[in-house]
């Protein structure tokens, strides 16, 4: 069973908007949510779990980790 993930943000700060755009993809959601049961895997076996192809899970994940989540 999947557990639910939270995440706050202040809505009036400059980062959220970059976090928002982030986050909308639901490629990245999926992966945030894969990441939260396995923290540390490989893009290759990332890809091969969700089914897409590892150039769109290294996309994702570039973009990911510029996003501000602190």
């Amino acid at each position: 069973m999947a557990k639910n993930n939270f995440l706050l943000v202040y809505l009036n700060e400059q980062k959220t908007k970059k976090l928002a755009e982030t986050i909308t993809s639901e490629t990245s959601r999926k992966i945030l949510n894969y990441l939260a049961e396995k923290e540390h895997d490989t893009e290759t076996s990332i890809a091969k779990e969700l089914n897409a192809p590892i150039s769109t899970i290294h996309y994702h994940l570039q973009r990911l980790q510029e996003a501000p989540f602190d």
